[in-house]
């Protein structure tokens, strides 16, 4: 969890703006900041959901251990994975970075959001991959094991596709004493990949004067404020 690390005794903000400017992002705490807004994630469902696919997997392998059956139930576990997960990638913004779509590249930017740890999914996808360039027949053990996890991750994930933080509010003052200001909110624009954040005067109210502060995918600044936001959400 992300933990306040108040400014020293001797900084002294004169202005706003200077607050807004050298704010500690790695402060952020669900001590004084909670979820306001939710919104979802987009998922395709045609012709073939994530689901579906997963029940294909399951029943190849109900029917039979022949090769095809093996093979076609990894494969399809493999899809579910797949189609989950450019789903949940695309709902955080992972069109804006550019560059390579490859399994890869989302496992890494799915790490970089904390969603869920990378090390699993980059064992199922050397499987996969050997199944697929490398004509290695699976054993039944294995393609239990990419169809559980596979399954897993579409219903650990489900939380996201339903209810995906798009702004938080402080609820308690997060500026040192003396300063006079605070981080209001933080809002996300997950399609265009930006997060702002809102810092006004200790009880200006909401017609005070503010400054905002925006960050952009692939800013460090960025991920830290999307983990902080993805964190935060699973605590209240």
């Amino acid at each position: 969890m992300f933990r306040l690390n108040p400014l020293p005794r001797s900084f002294v903000v004169a202005t706003l703006a200077e607050f807004a400017s050298t704010f500690d992002l790695n402060s952020l705490s669900a001590d004084w900041m909670e979820t306001s807004m939710w919104g979802w994630i987009r998922t395709r469902t045609e012709p073939v959901s994530a689901r579906q696919y997963l029940r294909f997997a399951e029943l190849d392998i109900e029917e039979g251990d022949t090769p095809r059956h093996l093979v076609n139930g990894i494969t399809n576990a493999k899809r579910a994975l797949h189609l989950r997960m450019e789903d949940i990638c695309n709902g955080f913004g992972f069109d804006k970075l550019g560059g390579s779509r490859s399994f890869p590249s989302m496992v890494k930017f799915i790490s970089s959001l904390g969603i869920t740890a990378p090390r699993l999914l980059v064992r199922l996808n050397k499987l996969r991959n050997e199944v697929e360039h490398d004509y290695v027949l699976p054993a039944r053990q294995d393609v239990e094991t990419f169809l559980d996890v596979a399954s897993l991750f579409v219903a650990a994930t489900d939380r996201w596709v339903d209810r995906q933080p798009c702004e938080a509010e402080s609820f308690r003052n997060t500026g040192s004493v003396g300063e006079g200001f605070e981080l209001a909110n933080m809002r996300f624009d997950w399609e265009r990949g930006t997060v702002k954040l809102d810092f006004r005067e200790i009880g200006s109210g909401l017609t005070g004067p503010r400054v905002t502060t925006e960050f952009h995918i692939p800013s460090d600044e960025f991920f830290i404020c999307a983990r902080f936001a993805v964190e935060l959400d699973g605590v209240r």
